[in-house]
């Protein structure tokens, strides 16, 4: 046995590369309270709204009874003080662009695209452009949206 508990030859999930995401991803895709903690992350200090920025998206599509929930949460963290924080859930925003969400995600972009910070304003034209490529259908719909 060896100071982990696990006997000599066995494999252990944290022994593997990344083992800490893998743990996390099985815990996400089980549990919606867990998912709920990640969402609250936007309330907690720079490096939880950090990885709140990147685990949001990344689980959003497991979680469809928390979708307004999220897309609130990646949207304050989209309105931070801290502009790394806003960067990395504005350039994140596309990933919640799917069905009933997309009008809601390009409004929430073109609203963005009023600010003064060049860096942000390519981030927020590149998620708008990347919107258009995902979804040829919603094109329309998106920019009847964007020209309202």
């Amino acid at each position: 046995m060896d100071d982990t508990g696990e006997e000599e030859g066995s494999t252990s999930l944290f022994s593997f590369h990344h083992s800490e995401l893998c743990f996390f991803s099985v815990l996400f895709f089980q549990h919606k309270d867990a998912y709920q903690v990640i969402l609250d992350g936007v309330k907690g200090g720079t490096k939880e709204k950090r990885l709140a920025a990147q685990f949001i998206p990344k689980f959003f599509k497991h979680f469809p009874e928390l979708a307004d929930s999220a897309i609130n949460a990646q949207l304050d963290l989209c309105e931070d003080e801290d502009v790394s924080i806003r960067r990395q859930a504005i350039k994140e925003l596309p990933q919640f662009a799917t069905g009933e969400n997309l009008p809601r995600v390009a409004d929430i972009l073109t609203q963005l695209l009023q600010t003064d910070d060049s860096a942000e304003f390519n981030l927020v034209n590149n998620a708008l452009l990347s919107i258009f490529k995902m979804d040829a259908k919603g094109k329309a719909t998106l920019f009847l949206n964007c020209s309202s």
